[in-house]
This record gives structure tokens, sequence and C-alpha cells, in this order.
């Protein structure tokens, strides 16, 4: 239980985003603030790049000494941290046969991996062997990534407290399924694509809830034990960034350019809408017209963003008022990891239209290394590793994609 165990402790902190060295998600923790307390070399070294043939979306996850890559070739990966050689291949069909590709990103828990492919399928697979465990089949294929957390046991033989699955799918619906054997326990149906990934966060008194930004221009909130809607809140643009939750307040970048910051604690009587004066905390307009399509990422005091207007910027997390911007050379859908949370040593890192992996200093933005990876990046970085030698792995796009390996 100790990735599930310290990925819970990361969603329910208060103040304290930051998560330990392991990366076993798509943002690095339920909370989606694609934080860590480790530190990386302000100039790192490459260590290893492997093949991705069809390219990469996904972002890596990263547990102990292995880093569990998927890409478009409907290929999962188990690599050694060391020399990315892979342990094991798990691929969506046999080969020789069309596999349907993995845009989603990898989750780890429990001895388990979970992602979604092109078809519509949730796999779940053993993480020291590769074998397949089980499926699970949606009505449309799933970009959306695995967020792991527990809810209290209530049905037969179930006691303390029982691991779940929560994931969208483009059949428009939020899945809940019991991690051990892939049951479902709860469906929630919107009014368009689920594109992001879900964001846990607390209710009042405590409750856990999951929240999604829609294609259907709406951010729900529902409780995590039953699906129930607890919040429902008309943006008024499409929506396919995944939210960031800190402190009972979600961040998200809006495909009109906006960034909001919304109430998780508000409610609403299920199925109406809370007026967005109540909800919304901020809203900071955009300067110009482009879209966010990767994922805020939250520190205690600011919040990250990188889009297709060709800036990376930090906004104050109370006021949503920018703090710095730093210019691109071409749009980034690259969603940015903040490092050395809580040190005078925070780093920003992204990837971009521009090929380039970047470091900036998250205090004044001011770039602090870069690196030119020949291909778009449109994935995200993914930072862990054992205590005292974090790495980052990220992906680049196809054909002929790569992943690299930089550490020190």
């Amino acid at each position: 239980m100790r990735v599930l165990t310290a990925c819970l402790a990361a969603a329910l902190a208060v103040g304290s985003p930051a998560v330990a060295a392991d990366w076993p998600s798509f943002r690095g923790n339920p909370q989606l603030t694609g934080t860590t307390a480790d530190t990386l070399p302000d100039a790192p070294k490459l260590l290893w790049t492997a093949d991705a043939p069809d390219g990469v979306a996904a972002t890596a996850a990263i547990v102990g000494d292995r880093v569990f890559t998927a890409g478009l070739s409907g290929e999962l990966h188990c690599r050694g941290i060391k020399t990315g050689e892979p342990v094991w291949t798990y691929r969506t069909e046999e080969v020789g046969k069309f596999r349907p590709g993995f845009l989603s990103s990898p989750a780890v828990a429990d001895g388990r991996v979970y992602l979604g492919d092109e078809d519509g399928f949730l796999h779940a697979v053993d993480a020291a062997t590769g074998k397949k465990l089980w499926t699970f089949e949606t009505g449309a294929e799933i970009i959306s990534s695995p967020t792991l957390t527990t809810v209290p046991g209530t049905g037969p033989g179930e006691s303390g407290d029982v691991p779940v699955v929560l994931f969208g799918s483009y059949d428009a619906k939020l899945y809940c399924l019991t991690a051990e054997d892939g049951k479902l326990r709860w469906e929630l149906e919107t009014q368009g694509r689920v594109h992001c990934t879900p964001a846990v966060a607390q209710g009042p008194e405590g409750a856990a809830r999951t929240f999604i930004a829609g294609c259907d221009e709406h951010l729900r909130g529902a409780a995590i034990a039953d699906g129930s809607v607890t919040l429902d809140v008309e943006i008024g643009t499409y929506l396919i960034a995944s939210p960031a939750a800190v402190d009972g307040t979600v961040y998200f970048g809006t495909y009109a350019g906006d960034v909001l910051a919304v109430d998780a604690s508000s409610e609403s009587v299920p199925g109406a809408n809370v007026p967005e004066a109540k909800a919304v905390v901020w809203r900071a307009e955009p300067d110009g017209q482009f879209e966010f399509k990767s994922s805020a990422a939250a520190t205690a005091d600011r919040v990250f963003v990188t889009g297709g207007n060709k800036v990376a910027k930090a906004l104050d997390r109370k006021t949503g008022k920018t703090a710095w911007e730093f210019l691109l050379k071409a749009g980034s859908e690259s969603s940015p990891v903040v490092t050395g949370v809580g040190t005078d040593k925070e780093r920003i890192w992204f990837g971009g239209a521009d090929r380039t992996l970047h470091c900036l200093n998250a205090a004044d933005g001011t770039e602090v290394w870069s690196q030119n990876l020949r291909k778009g990046i449109v994935a995200s970085p993914a930072v862990g590793g054992p205590e005292g030698a974090a790495v980052l792995v990220i992906g680049t796009e196809g054909p002929n994609g790569q992943w690299f390996c930089f550490g020190g």
C-alpha cells in the first residue's frame, strides 16, 4: 500500500501539495498539482533514451527503480530507471495485429498499473510481470488518465478503505471502478466527452470529492463514495485541461484562454448549476485568442500554466494576478511540473511545440536550462526515483518519437 498511501496523503494535505519520490500517475498525485519536493540539477545529464515508434502523448510513471512508459504504438513498457532497458512489455493486442494506442498515462498502485486505450478499454496490468489482470470496456476512446484513491467499503465483503480507479471516457462518462477486480461502482454521465483526468480534493466535513472539467463546458464535483453530483458550474467555454486542487480550490485553464480558480467546497443541488459568481474565486482573462490544453501546476502560493499563446506564466494563487511571464517560440500542450517545492530551488519543467524541454526559475521565470529534443513535445514530465537520485522522464511525438531520461 506504500504508493497508494503516499498518493492519499498528498490528496488530503492542506498547504503541502508536494509528494514523495515516486511519480505514480499523470500529475504525480491525486490532486493533480504537478509538484514534487525532489530536486534536479540545473543542467541535468542525458542518462538514456528509448525508442517510441509512433510517438508519445502520455506521461511516464516512476515508482521505486522502475519507469512505466506508454505510447501510441499500444505498448506499455516497464523499464529499469538506470538504463531504460525494458523489464517487460505489455501490448493492447498481439504482435502482428493492429494495436490501439495509449494516450492515457499509466497510474501505479499496490502492484498494479492502470491506463486506458484508444478503443475505450481500461487495462489493469501486474506491475511486476506485465500480465493482464483485467480490462473494462467503455463506449469510446480513453484519453483521461486514471486517478487512484480509496472509498469506505460498503459492498458485500468490503471493510475499511477500498482502492478505486477514477477516469473519464469520450463516451461522456466519468467512471469509478474497484481497483482490484475492475467492477463498476458508479458512473456519472455528462453532456460531452471527458478528456481530462479527475482530481481529488476534500469537500465540507472532510468528504472526498472528485472534479472534472468537461468538454460540455461544465466543471463538476462528485462524491467519490457514490458519484452523486455535489458541484456543477457552467464555465461557458470548452474544457480540456485537468484541474489541480489545493486547499479546497481547483485551478484550470480553458479553451478560451482563461485561467480559473473555483471553490471546491461550493455545493449545489444535484443537477443544478451554482451561479458562477458564487463558485469562482477568480478568473484571469486571456490577453489574446489561444487555448489551454495543458494542466496547471499549483503550489502553496502560485499557479503555473503553459498554453497556445507561446507563454509560460506564473499567477498568484490567491488573486490570479500575473507574477511573471516567459515568452516561448511556440505554444505548449505539455503540463508544467514544479520541482524543489518548499526549497529555494523551485524549478518549472515543461516541453513545447518548439521541440524544447525548458527549465525555468519558479521565483522569477528566468530560463535556467533548455534542451532541444528534435521532436515536438505534448507529453508532460515525470520526476521521481530513489531518494537523492531523482530523474526526469519525458517523451516526444512521432513517428520515430523517443523517451528521454535526465538526471545527475
